[in-house]
C-alpha cells in the first residue's frame, strides 16, 4: 500500500468570487517538463501551466496559468457541461523538431462521442511557455478504432520509439476490456500533420488486466514513460459500465510494465483517490524508489482536484 501527499489543490487563476468556476474539478492528463507542469481537465477548454521543481517546495504554490485549446466556452450547468465536454484525457509531449525546437504537447479527446474526437497541439516556446494551439479533427481515425472497440474511451498514451502507444480504459461491462494500442507514431503524425491519404492503422492490441476489487476491475487513467522504456501506468477501479456514466472509485492503484508490456509491480493507494494523470516528478532517477506526480478527478464539481507526490519502488 502507498501513501500519496497533497502537494495543493487545483485552483484556478483568480477571479472574480461570481465565476462559477474557481478551481479544475476534473484533471484528467499531467506533463512535467521544462520546469513546467503541463495538465489538462476533460470538461475544460484549455491548457493549464505552472512553475514546477520538486527540490524548491515553495513554487508548489504559484498559480495555475491558462492557455485556450478550444475556442468557445462551455456551459456552466454540469449535466449540459457533461454532454458537451471535449473530454480531453491524454497529453504527451512530443519530441523536438527544426519547427518546435522545444517540443510540442498533443492533447487527445477520449473518442467516444462525436464531441470528444479531437485533438489540439501546442507548440513550446524557448522557456517551456505554450503557444498557438492547432486543432485537428480525429473522426476518421476514431470511427475505424470504434468499429473494433465498441465503448471506446481512450485515456492515456505516450511515445515508444517508433510507436505510438495509447491506453483503452475499460469497465465493468461484458467485454470492455482496457487494452495497450500500439500505432506507427511517424505515420499518425504525418497523418495529423495534413498527410490524409491514409488512415494511422492499429499494428497491436494488447490486453490489460489488473484484477478487480470488489468485483471491479482496476483499469487504466493514463500512463509515464520512464527511461528505460518501462511505463508506469495510474489504475482506478470505478464502479460503472460504461465510459460516461461516473461511479463511485473503489480502488486505485499504480502498475509498472516492462518495454514489453508485462507487468513488473503492482501497488494499492490508500485512500482510493480517482486519480487521472501520472508523470515523472524528475527525470535524474536514483536509488529504489520513482518520485511521481500524480492527479485526481473527483468527479464532483464542488470538489477540487488535487496534485499528489508519491514513491513507488
Amino acid at each position: 500500500m502507498l501513501y500519496p501527499e497533497l502537494l495543493r489543490t487545483l485552483y484556478l487563476p483568480t477571479t472574480p468570487k461570481s465565476a462559477p468556476r474557481r478551481w479544475l474539478s476534473a484533471a484528467s492528463g499531467l506533463v512535467h517538463s521544462h520546469g513546467r507542469l503541463y495538465l489538462i481537465a476533460d470538461d475544460e477548454y484549455s491548457l493549464y501551466h505552472v512553475a514546477f521543481d520538486p527540490a524548491q517546495p515553495a513554487l508548489q504554490d504559484a498559480p495555475l496559468l491558462s492557455c485556450p485549446l478550444l475556442p468557445g466556452a462551455l456551459p456552466a450547468v454540469s449535466r449540459a457541461r457533461k454532454q458537451a465536454k471535449p473530454d480531453l484525457e491524454t497529453l504527451i509531449l512530443l519530441p523536438a523538431t527544426p519547427a518546435a525546437p522545444q517540443g510540442r504537447l498533443l492533447c487527445l479527446g477520449s473518442g467516444g462521442r462525436l464531441a470528444r474526437r479531437r485533438a489540439v497541439e501546442i507548440a513550446l516556446g524557448t522557456d517551456g511557455s505554450p503557444g498557438e494551439s492547432v486543432i485537428h479533427d480525429l473522426s476518421g481515425f476514431f470511427d475505424t478504432l470504434h468499429a473494433s472497440i465498441s465503448d471506446l474511451n481512450i485515456e492515456g498514451g505516450f511515445l515508444l520509439g517508433d510507436r505510438l502507444c495509447l491506453l483503452q480504459r475499460g469497465n465493468k461491462a461484458p467485454g470492455a476490456h482496457s487494452a495497450l494500442l500500439t500505432f506507427d507514431a511517424k505515420r499518425f503524425l504525418r497523418w495529423l500533420g495534413g498527410d490524409r491519404c491514409e488512415l494511422p492503422q492499429l499494428q497491436s492490441r494488447q490486453s490489460l488486466d489488473f484484477g478487480n476489487v470488489e468485483g471491479v476491475p482496476l483499469c487504466p487513467t493514463d500512463a509515464a514513460l520512464l527511461p528505460d522504456g518501462s511505463c508506469v501506468l495510474s489504475l482506478v477501479a470505478e464502479d460503472t459500465s460504461d465510459s460516461v456514466a461516473d461511479g463511485r472509485c473503489v480502488a486505485a492503484a499504480l502498475a509498472r510494465l516492462n518495454p514489453q508490456g508485462e507487468l513488473v509491480t503492482l501497488e494499492r493507494l490508500h485512500g482510493a483517490p480517482k486519480i487521472e494523470g501520472v508523470a515523472l516528478a524528475t527525470t535524474a532517477i536514483a536509488g529504489t524508489v520513482l518520485p511521481l506526480l500524480l492527479v485526481t478527478d473527483a468527479d464532483d464539481p464542488d470538489q477540487p482536484s488535487t496534485l499528489l507526490h508519491v514513491e513507488f519502488p
